[in-house]
This record gives structure tokens, sequence and C-alpha cells, in this order.
């Protein structure tokens, strides 16, 4: 986390371990509070003010991908607000490098069921895509105030991510399902190959909206 120095990714403050405890990470405290925290206020978002947030998100992950850092855990309770409308992305507890050997057995699952990849919730290898079906997920909670599927139980969740249709956007906000199919297709071939094509994407709808990372 050290490495990944950036304004949108959540400020390292200290590492502290004590004798007898799980040792922990020490990190900038936001003050406006979660992403999550605010869908539930207000539902939907505005479309610049989604696109602003989404933009943020990708210039963050654009660096943690630089440095072949996967979060595996996007979600808007990951996203933390700022009083200047930027924000934070935080948690990297479930990261690791794309290079990696797998951190985990084999088809075992991490992760939320809400926000999880295909590949995933089938306990698969993933690599940078799998976050931007994640950010597809953020999306559509954004633009839509729903999340694009719900179950009776976390694993009902796991198959409609496997194996259901993309979401469809609400008709107001339809000029954005093409990027959605391509965010969240089931086959990670078939998804943007990089965060900087979804950058591309997003600036084409608001070319006012500029990305921060190199």
């Amino acid at each position: 986390l050290q490495e990944l120095d950036h304004p949108n990714i959540v400020q390292l403050m200290g590492f502290v371990s004590r004798v007898g405890h799980s040792p922990y990470l020490m990190t900038r405290f936001e003050a406006g509070g979660s992403l999550l925290d605010h869908l539930r206020r207000v539902g939907a978002l505005p479309l610049k003010i989604a696109a602003a947030i989404g933009i943020q998100l990708v210039d963050a992950l654009a660096v943690a991908h630089a440095r072949d850092v996967i979060h595996r855990d996007l979600k808007p309770s990951n996203v933390m607000l700022r009083p200047d409308d930027s924000l934070a992305l935080i948690d990297f507890g479930l990261a690791h490098f794309s290079h990696a050997t797998r951190l985990t057995g084999i088809r075992e699952i991490q992760g939320t069921p809400h926000y999880l990849s295909p590949e995933q919730a089938g306990g698969e290898q993933v690599d940078q895509r799998s976050d931007l079906y994640g950010l597809g997920v953020i999306l559509y909670e954004m633009l839509s105030g729903e999340k694009p599927y719900t179950g009776r139980s976390a694993l009902d969740v796991l198959e409609m991510h496997r194996k259901d249709p993309v979401p469809v956007l609400p008709t107001f906000v339809a000029r954005f399902q093409p990027m959605l199919e391509r965010l969240m297709a089931k086959d990670p071939d078939k998804r943007f190959s990089s965060v900087e094509e979804v950058m591309q994407v997003i600036v084409t709808f608001y070319p006012s909206l500029e990305a921060r990372s190199a």
C-alpha cells in the first residue's frame, strides 16, 4: 500500500503489530463517509456525479494495476468520500500482485458476493479485469440506485454473477449500457483490456473530467 501513492488511494499512516494481537494498518481517516452510506441516503446519483466518482476510481485503479496490484474487493463501502468531492479507495486486504501465485485454494471464494466477478464467484484465477467487473457493478448501482443481482442467498447471487445477463440500466441512462456491457461481460476477454480504455470512454461522455495518474 505504501507504493500506491495517489490522491484517490487511502494514505497509509503506519503498521502496528502487538504481541498477542493481529497486526493492522493505520490509514488516514476520511470524514465524508462511504459511497455505500451516500447511496443508501440518496439512491441513484446524478450522471455527472456518478461519472466523477467513476473516473476517480479508474484513476486509482490505473495506479494499482500499473504496479501489478489487483484490489479484488471493489464495492461502495470501500470508497470513502471527502468534503471536497474527491474520494479514497480503501481496504486492500484482499489485494494481491497479478504475477503472484494463487493466494487461496482452488475454488475458494473471497470477496463480497454482490460485487464479485464471475471468475471470483467460481473460485478461479483473477487478473485486473476482475476489478473492471467490480467497477461495472458500482457504476450500475450509482446509475440505477440498485444492485445488479439480488437473490435469496449469497450462493444465488454468485450464480447470477456467473450466468445471468448483464442488467439493463434505466432508460434515462441507457447511453451508458454499452460501457456496462463491456465492464460486466461474463467472459473476461470481452471486457475492456485496461482501466485506460475505460477512462477514454468516460471522458467521451464528460470531456471536462480529467485523469490525474500518469
